[in-house]
């Protein structure tokens, strides 16, 4: 999986009404239906809402199987840039010096996360030291089964009859298992632009806490950090912004400054 936000290529959802049965069942990790209009309905709506709601988002393919002669499974990723940090990536692609990398923590789903300063001055010496700033992509990795009716050998009668979407990340969820704050509010951002159209936002939020409850998640804030409540995380996300703003901007006139001294001193400036 190439970790290169920006892309809108290979969305994992079928979308052909021609390849779809009249009366298709879809089902997700939080509601399901039945019938081609209000599936296809659905869907376009989260694809929209998926656009819209997570920065840079894209879609790959990773495996396509035949798991029997009616039925397929597509394994999947959809990754974007954290809308709390699409602020620091557009400042890291306005320095020339900066360069942007982007990690997953895929690996670290199980390991419970806490924001500290320590962690936070090896980010800024990073980025001044050595011209990189490191942006955790969040990734969801998926699966869907396609079962398929219709008389063998004749394509044209073959329909789509029932599709399973599964999001891997569900199983932590479910068994208590998902540790990492991060990963949690990535999960819940995914989760949000599923909402049906027939559903209203009150029962949303209900349905979504009974299905997927992320309130054992240690860390319900952008910032974990002792002492501090909720009213105050976003004031303190601003002052760690123009902090690092104010960091790497100084840190790269610094090393202008040094540059420029050493041409001068080799006369070539």
């Amino acid at each position: 999986m190439g970790l290169h936000p920006g892309g809108y290529r290979s969305p994992p959802y079928l979308t052909e009404e021609s390849l779809l049965a009249e009366d298709v069942a879809y089902s997700n990790a939080l509601w399901e239906c039945r019938g081609r209009d209000q599936y296809l309905n659905a869907i376009g709506s989260a694809r929209r809402r998926q656009k819209r709601m997570l920065p840079r988002v894209q879609y790959d393919v990773l495996q396509v199987s035949r798991l029997s002669a009616a039925e397929l499974r597509i394994r999947w990723s959809i990754s974007w840039v954290p809308p709390s940090l699409e602020r620091l990536v557009s400042l890291g692609e306005a320095l020339p010096w900066i360069t942007v990398k982007y990690v997953d923590i895929l690996d670290r789903l199980e390991q419970e996360s806490r924001f500290t300063w320590s962690a936070f001055a090896r980010f800024l010496a990073r980025a001044v030291f050595r011209g990189e700033v490191r942006i955790p992509l969040a990734v969801i990795l998926g699966s869907t089964s396609m079962q398929m009716s219709g008389e063998t050998g004749d394509d044209s009668s073959v329909k789509v009859c029932r599709i399973v979407e599964t999001w891997e990340i569900v199983a932590l969820v479910r068994s208590l298992r998902l540790k990492n704050r991060r990963a949690a509010r990535d999960t819940a951002e995914f989760m949000d632009t599923y909402q049906p159209p027939w559903m209203s936002f009150p029962d949303w939020e209900e349905l979504v806490s009974a299905k997927v409850d992320l309130s054992d998640v240690p860390g319900a804030n952008p910032l974990d950090v002792e002492g501090i409540d909720e009213g105050t995380v976003d004031s303190i996300s601003d002052f760690l912004f123009l902090l690092t703003v104010a960091v790497l901007i100084v840190g790269g006139a610094a090393a202008y400054v040094v540059y420029v001294r050493i041409m001068q001193e080799q006369g070539q400036f």
